[in-house]
């Protein structure tokens, strides 16, 4: 068994971990790992340990990082990353 930390940003903590703790209980099932968030006023709140076989551990932590950038990644964006706004039709749309 092998612990992790992984920094991940705080502001997708709650959307991984899902209402009720159900995403986050099919990730830990799905990668037979434990993940443990930081405690509110925690020193560093980015800081996510992930506990497990290492190839386990390895698969979640990539895992949970894609998610984050889904999350973090602007709504706004079209396909090549710029805002909607910038594609140059009037409506904003690609």
């Amino acid at each position: 068994m092998v612990s992790e930390d992984v920094p991940l940003d705080h502001r997708v903590h709650a959307r991984i971990i899902g209402a009720r703790g159900k995403a986050i209980r099919k990730i830990m099932d799905e990668f037979k790992v434990d993940i443990r968030f930081p405690q509110s006023g925690a020193p560093d709140p980015n800081c996510v340990t992930v506990t497990g076989l290492p190839e386990n551990v390895e698969e979640a932590i990539d895992h949970i990082l894609n998610l984050e950038e889904e999350y973090v990644s602007p709504w706004w964006a079209g396909p090549s990353g710029r805002p909607l706004a910038l594609t140059g039709t009037s409506r904003g749309w690609p």
